[in-house]
């Protein structure tokens, strides 16, 4: 690398080559860069940058201010009226791309904002390395000197993206894009490799002042998520408060079911994944906990129509929800006591006398809500245990035991069944057996 020692190199001397290159990086990098350019305009850097300088010049800020001269204890290198001289550059090109910004609008205003972010990122990924020495010394040297304001040459350039080109265009931008969303939960296609490009572009410029190069989500949350969360809320109210006034619980539960499907690609496909939980939660207030009375008064139609589907999906649905399903577990409770008692009551007197009788109705009816219970509420143990609960309670109070006028006519009449099994078990193959005394075991817990 060329070193000129015995003369100053000024910046006037380099900066009309070196904002040519620049421009050029800038706008047509698509069609290639010369290395032996690149080397040229890097080499200009680094003689500039190791010219000695006058103690007495300003002290840069990404605004291009400057304060009272330096004490020569301080980072007095050379490179800060190179740096203000780039930011100044970078700033009139944020103009420039303003300028055309404001004249597009929805879609086409994404599309630009989009290319010219993706053009200008990439350019500045090759400036930065032509500007590698001042990044090194004199950047560093303001850095280590707890200058905040100054920053290496891609986050710089970032910080001024954010300020002259993404503020003033934020508002417009995200209201673009939330538009694009409603119509893709309108079921209409978009473009969701636009969006999540834009939406990148707001996670990117999330800066830690502190820690510079460290990312934050602050942009990103602040300019976007708040805005998405909202919107959320308020079609999903709509939509819900609409389709459940004239559709059954059972067709809105199917709704909510591929709305929160649908969520969840939503972030896959083009959200930041930090925004899934706020998202299904916010979901879940409007689509379920909204409408819980509703749901829980249909849960007994359910029960009664054996809609197997429909109490999975309802147990699925209000298992998000704290405390969802508490009523359900009362509700099948007392259920499936009225469903016991009656089968007894069906049999009538008969069963007095008919240990077989009596002990397969009770068990016919502990087995269609047992299989409830283990699949559709997936041996839930508040549902588990007020399946017991009801048992117990029409095994040892029902038309049989007030007939006989004994609380032990239930476990007299399961000795009795229990005799006849094993009686029959040396006929009986031995998986059988075991069945029925597995069975029984149940039973006799619950007499």
């Amino acid at each position: 690398m060329a070193h000129v020692a015995n003369k100053r190199v000024t910046l006037d001397e380099i900066w009309p080559e070196l904002e040519g290159g620049l421009d050029q990086l800038i706008h047509n990098l698509n069609k290639g860069f010369p290395r032996d350019q690149w080397v040229k305009l890097y080499s200009n850097v680094y003689n500039y940058c190791t010219t000695s300088r006058p103690p007495t010049a300003p002290r840069a800020t990404v605004s291009g201010s400057s304060s009272a001269a330096k004490s020569a204890s301080g980072a007095n290198f050379v490179g800060e009226e190179l740096y203000n001289r780039l930011c100044d550059f970078l700033r009139k090109h944020m103009r420039d791309l303003l300028k055309v910004a404001e004249t597009k609008m929805d879609e086409a205003l994404l599309q630009y904002y989009s290319v010219e972010w993706e053009r200008y990122t990439t350019a500045m990924k090759y400036i930065s390395h032509i500007f590698q020495y001042l990044n090194r010394h004199w950047i560093k040297r303001e850095a280590d000197d707890g200058k905040k304001e100054v920053y290496e040459v891609y986050t710089l350039a970032l910080v001024i993206w954010r300020d002259h080109m993404f503020h003033p265009l934020r508002q417009r931008l995200t209201s673009s894009l939330l538009a694009l969303v409603e119509l893709e939960r309108n079921s209409e296609q978009i473009n969701t490799v636009l969006v999540k490009a834009v939406i990148n572009g707001y996670v990117n410029l999330g800066l830690n002042k502190e820690k510079p190069k460290e990312a934050t989500l602050q942009v990103y949350k602040e300019f976007f998520e708040d805005e998405f969360l909202k919107a959320t809320d308020t079609y999903y109210n709509a939509e819900s408060t609409q389709f459940i006034a004239v559709n059954s619980v059972a067709d809105f539960m199917k709704k909510v079911e591929v709305r929160l499907g649908e969520e969840v690609r939503r972030v896959q496909q083009y959200l930041h994944a930090s925004t899934e939980p706020e998202l299904i939660s916010k979901c879940e207030k409007v689509l379920i906990e909204k409408h819980l009375d509703t749901m829980w008064n249909e849960f007994q139609h359910l029960l009664e129509d054996d809609k197997i589907d429909d109490l999975t999906r309802m147990y699925t649905l209000l298992s998000r929800i704290p405390r969802g399903l508490d009523p359900l577990r009362t509700t099948l409770e007392r259920h499936v006591q009225n469903v016991g008692l009656q089968a007894v009551q069906t049999n009538g007197p008969a069963s007095i006398n008919d240990p077989k009788l009596y002990v397969e109705t009770l068990l016919r009816v502990y087995k269609k809500y047992n299989d409830l219970v283990t699949g559709a509420f997936r041996s839930d143990s508040g549902f588990v245990a007020s399946l017991d609960k009801a048992c117990r309670k029409f095994i040892n109070d029902n038309a049989v035991t007030t007939a006989a006028k004994s609380t032990s006519k239930s476990p007299e009449l399961l000795a009795r069944f229990t005799d006849l099994l094993l009686k029959r078990a040396r006929r009986t193959p031995r998986r059988a057996r075991w069945n029925n005394f597995s069975t029984m075991s149940w039973w006799s817990s619950n007499t």
